[in-house]
C-alpha cells in the first residue's frame, strides 16, 4: 500500500487561441493516456488535454507542450488518440479530429484546432495508420493506409478516403494488422493478415484475407493481438486460436492452432496481449496464462504457465496486463516497477496483486505513465512527465512514484490510500541551500 500522498494544489493556466484564462479543474468522468498526451472528460463533457504537443495532438491552438490541463472541447461523449492524432465524439455524435492528418479532410496538413469530419459516430478504433468508425446506423466505416488489407471490401488501393467496410455491425476490435467485426446474428467476421493464423481460417492457415471472412457463430466478444485471438461465445465459452509459443492460449501446450479451439466455460470476458492471455470469469475470478517473463501474469512468479491460473476475484475489469479494477472499486496492480510506474511508492517489480487504492472509477495508463479518476472525480496521477502528461505543472524531469492530487475534488482522500502520519499537504522547499520543509494534515511543519 502507499505509504504517502503528496498533494500538489494546482492552479491550472489555459491559453485558448491566445487568450490566457485562470481555470480551476472541475470534476472528471473519464481519462484516456496515449503515449505522452493526457486527456480527461469532466462531468459536464468538458474535455481538457494536456502534455506533449508536438504535432497539435492537443487540439489547443498550438504546438506548445503542456504541463497543466487546458480546455479544448465542449459536450464531449468520448475521445481517443494514438499520441499523434486525436479523435473526439460529442454528445450529438459528430466526430472531430486533429493533429497529424489522418483524415480525408485534412488535405495532408496538421490541424491546430478540432475539425468536424463525420456524423453520427458512436465509436471509433485505430488501426496501424488508419482508424475506423462504428456508426448509429450499424454499418462500418474506415480511412487511411491500406498497408494490411484493412480496407479491400470492394476493391484494394493503397490508401482509402471514408469508405463503408461493413454493415449491420453490433461491435468491432481493430488492431494494427487485422479487423474483426460482430455483426448483429452474433457472427464473428475478420480480414487482414493472418500470418500467425490469428484470423482463425479453418480452410486457410496463415494465408492473409483482403475481404471479410465469416469465421464464428453466437459470440459475444473477441479480443486479439499481432499473434493470437481469444473469443467469448454467447454461452460463455472461451476460444482461440493462433500463435502459441508461451502458452498463450492456455491449453497446456505451446502447440498452433490456427484454427479455433475451446478452452475453457464461464468466461465473461477475455483480454488477449503480448504473448500473455487473460479472462475474467462469470463469478468475478480473474485468471491469466502465456507468457510471464515481466511477472505480467501476476500470479505470484516469472514462470510461463501454459494453463490458466488464480489471480484474484471479484474483479470488474484487468488493465493493460498490470492494474485489476474489483467490482467495489479497489485497485491492484502488478509487474514491472522498476521507475515506480505502479505508484506503490516502490520500485520492487511485485509478482502478485498487491492493493493499491479504494474508490476508483476509471483508469488509463502507457506502462510508464498512470491516471487514475476516482469516484468522487478526482484525478491522481504518476509515474512519468516527461512532456508534461501528468498535468501538475512540474518540470520535464520530474517523475512521481506515488499519486499526485492534480484537482481539488476529493473530500475522502484519507481513504483513497491507507498512509501512516504525517501525511504530506504542502511541498515547501527548497528555500535556501538544501534545506525542504512539508505541512502535513495537522498543520504541523517538517
Amino acid at each position: 500500500m502507499f505509504s504517502g500522498l503528496i498533494s500538489i494544489r494546482v492552479q491550472a493556466t489555459t491559453e485558448l487561441v491566445g487568450d490566457s484564462i485562470q481555470l480551476e479543474l472541475p470534476r472528471f468522468a473519464s481519462v484516456v493516456v496515449a503515449q505522452n498526451s493526457s486527456f480527461g472528460i469532466d462531468e459536464n463533457g468538458t474535455l481538457y488535454a494536456w502534455g506533449r504537443n508536438n504535432v497539435r495532438q492537443l487540439g489547443d491552438g498550438t504546438q506548445i507542450d503542456r504541463t497543466r490541463p487546458v480546455k479544448v472541447l465542449d459536450d464531449v461523449l468520448s475521445v481517443a488518440s494514438n499520441g499523434t492524432t486525436t479523435y473526439a465524439i460529442r454528445n450529438d455524435q459528430t466526430l472531430w479530429a486533429w493533429g497529424t492528418p489522418l483524415h480525408p479532410l485534412s488535405s495532408g496538413t496538421t490541424s491546430n484546432l478540432p475539425t468536424r469530419i463525420l456524423d453520427d459516430v458512436i465509436e471509433i478504433q485505430f488501426g496501424d495508420q488508419n482508424a475506423f468508425v462504428l456508426k448509429s446506423d450499424g454499418t462500418l466505416w474506415g480511412w487511411g493506409s491500406n498497408r494490411w488489407g484493412h480496407f479491400c471490401y470492394n476493391n484494394c488501393t493503397t490508401n482509402y478516403g471514408f469508405t463503408q467496410v461493413f454493415t449491420s455491425v453490433k461491435s468491432m476490435t481493430i488492431t494494427p494488422y487485422s479487423g474483426f467485426v460482430i455483426k448483429n446474428d452474433d457472427t464473428l467476421w475478420s480480414w487482414g493478415t493472418n500470418l500467425y493464423g490469428q484470423m482463425g481460417l479453418i480452410f486457410e492457415p496463415s494465408t492473409s484475407r483482403q475481404r471479410p471472412y465469416q469465421i464464428q457463430t453466437e459470440v459475444l466478444s473477441v479480443s486479439s493481438t499481432f499473434s493470437h485471438t481469444l473469443i467469448v461465445k454467447t454461452d460463455h465459452s472461451l476460444w482461440g486460436w493462433g500463435a502459441n509459443e508461451s502458452g498463450q492460449l492456455g491449453i497446456g501446450s505451446t502447440s498452433v492452432y490456427a484454427m479455433p479451439l475451446k478452452i475453457m466455460d464461464g468466461v465473461k470476458v477475455a483480454y488477449a496481449g503480448k504473448q500473455s492471455s487473460a479472462v475474467i470469469k462469470t463469478d468475478g475470478s480473474l485468471w491469466s496464462f502465456g507468457a510471464n517473463d515481466q511477472k505480467q501474469l501476476g500470479d505470484g512468479t516469472s514462470t510461463n504457465r501454459l494453463s490458466p491460473v488464480h489471480v484474484l476475484d471479484y474483479v470488474r475489469s484487468m488493465i493493460d496486463f498490470r492494474y485489476a479494477l474489483t467490482e467495489e472499486g479497489s485497485l491492484y496492480g502488478w509487474g514491472v516497477n522498476g521507475t515506480g510506474q505502479l505508484g506503490n511508492d516502490s520500485t520492487t517489480d511485485p509478482s502478485s496483486a498487491i492493493h493499491l487504492m479504494d474508490h476508483v472509477r476509471n483508469i488509463s495508463t502507457t506502462g510508464f505513465t498512470t491516471h487514475v479518476i476516482t469516484e468522487e472525480g478526482a484525478l491522481l496521477v504518476w509515474g512519468s512527465n516527461a512532456y508534461g502528461q501528468l498535468g501538475n505543472g512540474a518540470d520535464t524531469t520530474f517523475t512521481s512514484v506515488s499519486p499526485l492530487i492534480i484537482n481539488e475534488y476529493s473530500s475522502n482522500r484519507n481513504n483513497l490510500i491507507p498512509t501512516p502520519e504525517p501525511m504530506v499537504q504542502h511541498f515547501l522547499g527548497p528555500t535556501t541551500g538544501n534545506n525542504f520543509f512539508v505541512l502535513d494534515k495537522n498543520n504541523t511543519l517538517w
